[in-house]
């Protein structure tokens, strides 16, 4: 496998990828999906000085970035840009990558509301029926969809939201777990 491959896989460049070979950058944040892409334990994944020297993982920060700048056509938010709060990590968010939203809409009236806060662990694996994030590329921009995750078929990835069933090609998203929400008040 090349850089290439391996940077796709991590939804990074491969120059990026090629500072992190080389020591230029650190490996933490991508070190999960580098695991899972190559098959391998993230124990197996040392990151090391020239010398030899481990370097321990960076302390996770105690709070999560929260996005969900909603678009104009009320499809979903804005993923570029984060909203100035950040919110306190819970348990179930132990994973730098990390995040949370908002809901904005109706989108999945009942479950879950205007103003609802959604926390999102994109390393899990999600789950028929799961509420889940799904991230997508629109008119060069990265966006993100709160919405029910139906399954994967025939390279489809396949969810359910306020405008009904929608189907994505599954090469062009990426599904993040939605693994709690914290209810507007």
């Amino acid at each position: 496998m090349t850089q290439t491959d391996i940077s796709a896989a991590l939804n990074i460049g491969q120059a990026e990828y090629s500072r992190i070979e080389s020591g230029k950058r650190k490996i933490y944040p991508h070190k999960t999906k580098i695991a899972e892409y190559l098959k391998i334990s993230e124990d197996n994944i040392v990151e090391s000085l020239l010398d030899g020297t481990e370097v321990d993982r960076r302390a996770l920060s105690p709070t999560l970035p929260v996005y969900g700048f909603p678009l104009p056509d009320g499809k979903g938010f804005d993923w570029t840009q984060q909203m100035m709060s950040k919110v306190d990590r819970p348990e179930s968010c132990k994973e730098p990558t990390a995040y949370a939203c908002f809901c904005f809409g109706e989108c999945l009236t009942p479950q879950i509301n205007n103003g609802d806060l959604a926390f999102v662990n994109p390393t899990l694996k999600p789950r028929e029926g799961g509420l889940v994030v799904v991230r997508y590329k629109a008119n060069d921009k990265e966006r993100g969809l709160l919405c029910r995750f139906l399954g994967e078929k025939a390279g489809n990835t396949n969810i359910e939201w306020r405008d009904g069933e929608e189907t994505f090609k599954s090469s062009d998203v990426s599904v993040h777990p939605v693994v709690s929400v914290q209810y507007a008040f």
